[in-house]
């Protein structure tokens, strides 16, 4: 006996002899620990929950977040303000600006350039119609000129419509259409923005933000424009919006799964002729326990303060799918037994002893599967895996703690009249060997009361398939039609997998009834397609009075406005004593040329400003005229730096520059940001490869410059997944089926069978994979977590299969009234193919189906939920059992059947250590009398 059937024994031992004990402690811990889920916290991390934490971006936030004092990541909101009439102006729509002044520091002054636009607009109309002087402006896009100050009108309007050139017909143009060179307008887009500073400003920003869209989902009505926000708290808030319909879905789940149950516990039971009351507590607990383990990992999770994401409200059905198939082990050896052990507390410990490793393979498996991906880089991944491997160890405990000591209470209910009708069985010793005499009994693979006319025939007909199945598997045709429908099964399998896309569609993780699939698609076609702003973060301190630094810095610039996709045309620089003149680009936001341009006092509108400042009442004249004694000077610094901030026309830099010693004359530069535009980028392989040129850019000058280079771009974090996605799945795929290999070489120490079962569970990940694929899903963390989950799954299928046909004896026994024990065991051999087929089959076929059925059953109402994330664990799931039972049912056996024997053998074992750590038998009846014996060795 090794080492596992000892522990097992001792397990059986225990719970049989203090059931009671272990029922009692079991439940009251699974009950406390369930009480936890009162601090049940449902909230997803969509922004950067999907992204590896050692991935680029993560650092480039960091430093972000330094930049801004931030106690996270900066609040970005954006509303789209679009026409709900065809050809409508925009005109009227512009006359109101959301503002969030309260909690919006220090970025206040990101929407300064749309006011600004906003009152010149109307000042002008307003002066037009009272036949006034035109004030002075240029209100034409993509730049307007207001006040000396350039609007970049890109910023906030898309879909621009601009009236044809040398049009002489201006009697079809409005008043409003006659003051800017824009006929139409179809969305502005309005950007909000607020550093978290601590964690009160950070609940005022949720509020604010949430409180906006519920206004504009709710209470905004209007014929004339469509007014939508998206950012970061409004789409976690919809993805976990729809959460309270997983109750209703999991109860449909739970019905079907209960009615399988039923059918199978009742069924099953009465096929086997000891159908009873008591069976109604094995069907309960059969359901009861993965409930349990459910509402234990959510309470253990919640009271650690753990959240619970979209990810783990699918555990609920993956937990009750997987976690009935071990209580369909036990029952059904229990059921088997019981005719033959009519001692509850003997059976019970026999049929843990027997059946316990099996149904620890099946739960190491998946823990380990899932406890791989507890290790990935990805958090919201993690979070599920560790959550699903915390529910299947509780199962697990539970169906030895729980649902055997309710199967022992069972017992109590059977007929007693059954034990009169067993049949004597004396012990007969012979030449020192022992044999159980059982009289009026032939072989039936089935243990049943065959004295029941309904219950023989049903046998006989399972008998006569499973002969029929077993001569058809042993053909050459049908080995060879299976090979044939093998390799076209995995070239399907693998075209699907070299075609999957690394993609993360914001549209696909968010429900399909969601308002923020319209929104994100807008922001893809319209926004992305003319208008991707991206910042770059200068740590260190810049000397702009060096030269030789600051040729390297303009370089740098260069090099951003000249990449490809750029809506900036080149900066000519010319150099003459340290003065640099520029061709200003068309949507670079670099403060460094405005202040420069200040310095030297070259900025050619010094009276309209001092007219624009003295209309906002403002006292900065005297500055600005001491300002122009200054422009001499050739030597560049910052020591105009605080009055340069100071103007209106400036003081929105104020966000982009960070400084040491701001109160001396001379500031030091510790951080600033620049800001360049790209168009054109709607497609995420344009960004992806953008991505990598920035940073490669940025890499090299923060060595040029020494000084510390960042690119920030708001969709970085999901640029990093999908560079991630490829070698992070592969590197989890070959992990964890290296450790389902190894744990198939515990159970299987033999180098034939842990070859075949690693091929098996291989060929099942990637048809999963690779039907995926080719049902339109792409490589994202959500089709890598199900591939993880697959490979659980299929070892299932494929390790008992392998572990029974490798077996060269079964053991057998039966009810011997002169035994000690009151029964016996043989050893019978196992001499050719098809009894080792025949009795894999009658050991494992029908719990496989049954697993995989209760399994599917299960997650199919996830289907009902109007998510990407269900529906990919749904196909996964059908998938991996289809294929499973496919491998383990057809494919295995059929080749299996065509090796020769001695590979499926245990002569091969190649450590001597595993040899015996592995074994564990499977115990069936044999109800085959001395003497048909004997005729079977005289013919």
């Amino acid at each position: 006996m090794g080492p596992i059937r000892c522990f097992f024994h001792f397990c059986g031992y225990s719970i049989s002899r203090w059931p009671f004990c272990f029922g009692l402690i079991s439940l009251v811990v699974v009950i406390i620990l369930s009480t936890g889920m009162v601090w049940l916290e449902i909230k997803d991390r969509i922004r950067d929950g999907y992204t590896p934490e050692n991935s680029p971006s993560r650092l480039e936030n960091e430093a972000m977040r330094r930049f801004w004092n931030s106690y996270g990541d900066p609040m970005k909101a954006q509303l789209m303000i679009r026409s709900k009439i065809a050809e409508q102006n925009m005109d009227q729509n512009l006359t109101k600006i959301f503002t969030y002044s309260d909690i919006c520091s220090p970025i206040c002054e990101f929407n300064f350039g749309l006011e600004l636009f906003v009152d010149a607009f109307t000042q002008t109309i307003a002066s037009l119609k009272e036949e006034n002087e035109n004030l002075n402006q240029n209100l034409s896009f993509p730049i307007s000129t207001i006040h000396s100050l350039d609007i970049h009108l890109d910023l906030f309007f898309f879909g621009v419509k601009l009236k044809e050139e040398n049009n002489e017909d201006t009697n079809k143009y409005n008043i409003e259409q006659k003051i800017t060179n824009m006929e139409r307008i179809e969305m502005v887009l309005i950007r909000f923005q607020s550093a978290r500073s601590s964690p009160e400003r950070t609940r005022q920003l949720i509020i604010w933000e949430l409180g906006v869209f519920d206004f504009l989902q709710n209470k905004f009505k209007s014929d004339i424009i469509d007014a939508q926000i998206i950012g970061v708290e409004i789409l976690e808030s919809e993805m976990t919006r729809d959460h309270q319909d997983n109750v209703k879905y999991f109860a449909l789940g739970l019905l079907a799964i209960a009615v399988f149950v039923g059918i199978n516990v009742f069924g099953t039971s009465a096929v086997l002729g000891n159908f009873d009351f008591g069976k109604t507590f094995i069907a309960i607990a059969t359901i009861l326990c993965p409930m349990l383990a459910i509402g234990s990992t959510f309470g253990i999770l919640s009271i650690f303060g753990i959240r619970i994401n979209s990810f783990l409200l699918i555990l609920p059905y993956l937990i009750l799918g997987i976690g009935v198939d071990d209580g369909f082990l036990l029952m059904l050896k229990w059921f088997q037994l019981a005719k033959h052990i009519v001692e509850p507390r003997k059976r019970l410990k026999f049929v843990i002893k027997e059946m316990g490793p099996s149904i620890t393979v099946t739960t190491l498996t998946n823990v380990i599967s899932f406890g791989v991906g507890a290790f990935t880089p990805t958090p919201e991944i993690r979070l599920f895996c560790f959550g699903t491997a915390i529910a299947l160890t509780f199962d697990y405990i539970l169906q030895l703690t729980l649902f055997c000591p309710i199967m022992l209470f069972s017992a109590k209910f059977e007929n007693s009249s059954l034990n009169k009708k067993q049949q004597k069985v004396d012990l007969i010793i012979n030449e020192n060997k022992m044999s159980a005499v059982i009289k009026k009994r032939k072989y039936s693979p089935f243990e049943a009361n065959n004295d029941n006319k309904i219950n023989g025939w049903i046998h006989k007909k399972l008998n006569k398939i499973i002969k029929l199945y077993i001569y058809l598997l042993n053909t050459r045709c049908f080995f060879l039609v299976t090979i044939v429908c093998l390799l076209f099964y995995l070239y399907v399998a693998i075209v699907g997998l070299l075609n999957i896309n690394s993609k993360l569609d914001l549209n696909k993780i968010l429900p399909r009834d969601s308002k923020m699939r319209e929104s994100s698609l807008l922001l893809e076609k319209q926004v992305w397609s003319n208008y991707l702003p991206v910042t770059v973060l200068v740590e260190g301190p810049l000397n702009i009075s060096s030269n030789k630094q600051m040729d390297k810095f303009w370089e740098m610039i260069d090099e951003f406005e000249s990449m490809p996709n750029s809506k900036g045309f080149f900066s000519k620089k010319l150099f003459e004593n340290n003065l640099f003149l520029f061709l200003c680009p068309l949507s670079s936001f670099i403060w460094l040329r405005d202040y420069i341009k200040y310095f030297m006092g070259e900025d050619d509108s010094i009276e309209r400003m001092n007219k624009f400042i003295v209309e906002l009442g403002i006292d900065g004249i005297e500055k600005l005229k001491k300002n122009e004694s200054n422009v001499e000077e050739k030597q560049i610094n910052l020591s105009k730096l605080e009055q340069f901030l100071d103007l209106p026309f400036y003081s929105h830099w104020k966000a982009s520059i960070k400084l040491q010693n701001s109160s001396n004359t001379s500031p030091t530069l510790s951080a600033f940001t620049l800001s360049f535009v790209y168009y054109n980028v709607s497609d995420w392989q344009i960004r992806i490869n953008l991505m990598q040129q920035w940073r490669s850019i940025a890499s090299r000058h923060s060595k040029n410059l020494n000084l510390s280079v960042w690119v920030c771009e708001e969709n970085s974090l999901f640029v990093d997944q999908m560079l991630s996605l490829r070698s992070t799945t592969f590197q989890s795929f070959v992990l964890t089926l290296g450790c389902m290999s190894l744990v198939c070489l515990l159970f299987m120490p033999s180098l034939f069978s842990l070859l075949i079962a690693s091929a098996s569970i291989c060929s099942i990940s990637i048809g999963v994979f690779g039907f995926l694929s080719c049902f339109g899903f792409d490589l994202d963390p959500v089709t890598m977590a199900a591939t993880l989950m697959s490979i659980g799954l299929s070892v299932d299928f494929v390790s008992h299969v392998i572990y029974h046909f490798r077996q060269n004896v079964c053991y057998k026994f039966h009810k011997c009234s002169s035994s000690p024990s009151g029964f016996i065991e043989q050893c019978i051999p196992l001499t050719n193919k098809k009894d080792k087929l025949k009795y894999t089959l009658e050991s494992v076929g029908w719990p496989m189906l049954q697993a995989g059925i209760s399994t599917m059953l299960c997650i199919l109402p996830l289907a009902l939920i109007n998510k990407y994330s269900p529906t990919v664990f749904v196909y996964a799931v059908i998938f991996v059992c289809s294929l499973g039972l496919l491998h383990g049912l057809v494919f295995l056996p059929c080749l299996l059947c065509n090796l020769p024997i001695w590979c499926n053998s245990q002569q091969n074992n190649f450590f001597g250590f595993f040899s015996n750590f592995g074994k564990f038998q499977v115990y069936e009846l044999d109800m085959t009398t001395i003497e048909e014996r004997k005729e079977q060795r005289i013919n």
